[in-house]
């Protein structure tokens, strides 16, 4: 988790295909913040007779292209994070690929966490903080509330004290 399907139009040298999934990796891990350990990258490949854009065949237009769908979880990252890493992606495909066609799409797919995982546990799962014995960690959440609370409060106050007249 997260998971990279990276999709080209024709058959690339395995260093090539090595460097594509080592870019694709590091993409997700500076730009969204994923974990490498954690991330799973398959490359295939489709005939280019096989392929098209538009009703246009990319043997017919003598072009290539590529695709990326990177299934990430669902609200983990900015709209900024997220526009950043499509546009390194797709400048990823151009330098390992060479010149692809413009429409050729890179899609990140936010699922909701209770929708996968990894290891027979969702992410929804993981993503709740647990005692030793498996229940919810109540004291944790009560904590975390407690400290939310005083800073809004915190804030708030020190809002309205600057809006009071001064004396």
């Amino acid at each position: 988790m997260p998971f990279i399907n990276i999709q080209l139009s024709r058959e690339l040298p395995q260093e090539r295909q090595k460097a594509l999934a080592d870019g694709a990796v590091q993409i997700m891990a500076s730009t969204l913040g994923k974990k490498i350990e954690l991330t799973a990258t398959t490359i295939t490949t489709t005939k280019p007779e096989q392929w098209f854009i538009g009703c246009d065949q990319l043997t017919e237009i003598n072009d290539n292209s590529a695709q990326i769908i990177a299934r990430i979880s669902e609200n983990t990252n900015t709209e900024e994070e997220k526009a950043k890493a499509i546009k390194q992606f797709f400048n990823l495909l151009e330098t390992v690929c060479g010149p692809i066609n413009k429409n050729s799409y890179v899609m990140l797919d936010e699922v909701p966490m209770t929708d996968w995982g990894y290891g027979g546990q969702t992410q929804e799962h993981r993503r709740i903080r647990r005692t030793e014995n498996g229940a919810i960690d109540m004291e944790h959440y009560l904590k975390k509330g407690r400290k939310i609370r005083s800073h809004s409060t915190f804030n708030l106050a020190s809002k309205l004290k600057s809006k009071l007249p001064s004396t």
